[in-house]
């Protein structure tokens, strides 16, 4: 176990499922990384704001090590890994973008002027 926090002796299938929810078995790679993205984002989201900024690297850090391992799963060649984890982080980062824009600000409207 490494700064990671999961054990390199447990099969990642077992890992993802318990920490994430997500069942990767026989899932094709994007989908099993769109919905750990979605995963990241509902973790991130929970973090306690006084804690956010020391524990967010902590959470990068093991979605960091799922996506490695889980990328390993998969026949890839170097670039294509680099692909991957770019789509898996583009993903992640959208998703927390929509998030904060539904209600970024309250909705400010126009004074109603009298005739």
């Amino acid at each position: 176990m490494y700064n990671h926090g999961f054990s390199d002796e447990i099969a990642i299938e077992e890992i993802v499922l318990n920490y994430t929810g997500v069942d990767i078995q026989g899932k094709p790679l994007k989908k099993v990384l769109a919905s750990m993205a979605t995963k990241f984002d509902e973790k991130y989201r929970n973090l306690q704001p006084t804690y956010a900024q020391f524990s967010s690297p902590h959470l990068r850090v093991k979605f960091e090590y799922l996506i490695g391992r889980v990328i390993g799963l998969y026949e890839l060649d170097e670039e294509a890994k680099i692909r991957v984890k770019k789509f898996f982080w583009d993903t992640a980062n959208a998703l927390r973008a929509v998030r904060l824009s539904k209600k970024p600000w309250p909705d400010y409207e126009l004074k109603k002027t009298e005739d």
